[in-house]
């Protein structure tokens, strides 16, 4: 792994671990809410809008995260997370079948703004509402491990073994091994976290199905950022943080995977 990425990992990674494991949930709020706002920001970028109109994009957007928050009834974020797993199963039958059906053109930016919506919102409610739960910050810091071994897992495998392209035409560095890797590195952490950060675990097959679909649904949310950056003929969503790119590059995994975790897990616990 170049060494920029350790580096960027190692300045970026303990901050954010320690304000998951110290702050009260409304800090957290405001700091993941500052992490969305950053990715939005960038994704209103990637669509061509011209800087006011990513503030703008912003002042809908932080409104939105306020409103959700206060609110914070229980059913009714059950119900939104709900509707962001029926966006991922649309996400990935749009990867699948990339290039057809991508909107493009300024007139469609609109549709494009939407899709950062599904990409950013309901993956800061997930993770605030997790974290909001019992034993919710060791949760999140489970969920976040999960990903960022599933990440190191294809990333190992795929440069070891990948031979057949996932997905080419998206992202073409991207292979099976890499993605099976991933899904291994993934899951196991899934499955040993629990025991190791001692927490109260589910039914273990409701469990291990939530991990599985979790780690699985992470790499279309890669894909999917990945799709429209294809499009737009870029490598990198910014530049903030070297050997990554930018905000939404090192969340993107996780703009799927908190929806379907948080979901999956509250499920399977009864306070969701």
């Amino acid at each position: 792994m170049p060494s920029d990425r350790i580096r960027t990992a190692l300045w970026v990674v303990p901050p954010i671990v320690a304000a998951v494991l110290l702050l009260p949930n409304p800090w957290v709020a405001v700091l993941f809410a500052a992490i969305v706002w950053g990715a939005g920001q960038e994704w209103t970028a990637l669509m061509g809008l011209p800087h006011d109109g990513g503030r703008a994009a912003g002042v809908v957007l932080l409104p939105l995260m306020a409103a959700t928050y206060v609110w914070g009834d229980l059913d009714a974020v059950g119900v939104l997370l709900g509707v962001a797993l029926f966006w991922w199963v649309l996400a990935t039958i749009w990867v699948v079948c990339f290039p057809v059906g991508l909107p493009g053109g300024a007139s469609l930016r609109g549709r494009k703004l939407l899709v950062g919506l599904l990409l950013l919102l309901p993956a800061w409610l997930a993770l605030i509402t997790l974290h909001g739960s019992a034993e919710g910050p060791r949760w999140v810091l489970l969920l976040l491990v999960m990903i960022w071994l599933a990440d190191a897992g294809a990333y190992y495998a795929g440069r070891r073994f990948g031979r057949r392209k996932l997905a080419p035409q998206v992202s073409p560095g991207k292979t099976w091994a890499g993605f099976w890797g991933g899904l291994a590195a993934g899951l196991a952490a899934g499955l040993l976290g629990p025991l190791l950060l001692r927490l109260e675990m589910p039914a273990l097959g409701a469990y291990a199905l939530t991990c599985l679909v979790t780690v699985a649904g992470s790499v279309v949310g890669d894909l999917t950022v990945s799709m429209f950056k294809r499009q737009m003929g870029v490598k990198d969503t910014g530049h903030l943080l070297p050997g990554h790119g930018g905000i939404l590059d090192r969340i993107d995994s996780l703009t799927a995977a908190a929806p379907i975790f948080t979901w999956g897990l509250g499920r399977a616990q009864g306070w969701l």
